[in-house]
């Protein structure tokens, strides 16, 4: 047993037990994480990233200059 298993254990044995459900948790988390392959993660965020994609629509042609002098002409009438 290497000396950083040698401390992980020691610190395990002193851990309370309410705590060892989070702990356990969190390793399995961990685990799952380094099961998934690099190729797997890219699928993933390319499958959401072209749902996201699938979100965006064309805005139509808008005359920004046109719209705040109408704007201003509303809220502050002729100058």
């Amino acid at each position: 047993m290497t000396a950083l298993r040698q401390q992980a254990f020691e610190m395990l044995q002193s851990f309370p037990d309410e705590k060892l459900f989070i702990l356990i948790q969190f390793m399995q988390s961990e685990n799952l994480k380094s099961i998934e392959s690099k190729e797997e993660r890219l699928n993933r965020k390319r499958i959401a990233f072209e749902k996201f994609k699938s979100l965006c629509k064309p805005i139509p042609d808008f005359d920004y200059d046109k719209a705040l002098d109408e704007y201003m002409e509303e809220k502050f009438g002729r100058c």
